[in-house]
């Protein structure tokens, strides 16, 4: 799969599709608008130079989100030293809708999670059919 952000200069290829897809509302997926897609580092490839964007408001933040400098599109979160080794986020509406359809979607109530626990879910999880959920 490859996906790009709106001006194209920053690509993101994956090996293979995720498992699902998660919608978070933290304070910061929130803003970013990213609907992530977890994969194994070696899986995804960036092409691109990336702005990186490490949360201040946190006392120990465990990964950075990465940008487009151009166009500003979230594309995608590496770990950093003291976070989760084994995972990487990318920001799946990056992707054509149509290589998605299939994918359950997942909607994690972030405003409520308490460290680096997965949080509860707002409601129950949906499958892409025809469009991106609204």
């Amino acid at each position: 799969m490859e996906g790009r952000c709106a001006c194209s200069s920053v690509r993101v290829t994956l090996a293979r599709r995720p498992d699902y897809i998660n919608q978070c509302d933290c304070s910061v997926c929130l803003r970013l608008g990213a609907a992530w897609g977890y994969f194994h580092p070696r899986d995804v490839t960036v092409i691109g130079e990336t702005a990186r964007f490490i949360r201040g408001d946190v006392a120990e933040p465990y990964i950075a989100y990465h940008s487009c400098p151009v166009c500003g599109a979230t594309t995608h979160w590496t770990p950093l030293p003291n976070g989760p080794s084994e995972r990487t986020g990318v920001n799946m509406r990056l992707f054509e809708p149509d290589s998605l359809e299939g994918l359950e979607v997942r909607f994690s109530d972030g405003l409520r999670r308490q460290g680096k626990d997965r949080p509860p879910d707002r409601h129950p999880p949906i499958t892409i059919r025809d469009r991106w959920p609204t």
